[in-house]
């Protein structure tokens, strides 16, 4: 089940760093994480481009 936007993942130090090291994530706090400017340019034009042929158009939920 999807959560609704605005609930709270607190990340703990070790999340924290995972993330850090992802060359697409710019900042990790506790409460939030900042992706690259790039990253949020291809994550949109990936997005208004549909699913993959290989999706079928078809998705697990």
């Amino acid at each position: 089940m999807n959560k609704a936007r605005g609930t709270s993942k607190i990340f703990n130090e070790h999340e924290i760093k995972q993330l850090e090291v992802n060359p697409h994530v710019q900042n990790a706090t506790e409460k939030s994480v900042t992706y690259s400017p790039a990253f949020k340019l291809a994550a949109v034009k990936a997005y208004e481009k549909g699913p993959k042929d290989s999706e079928g158009g078809t998705k697990a939920v």
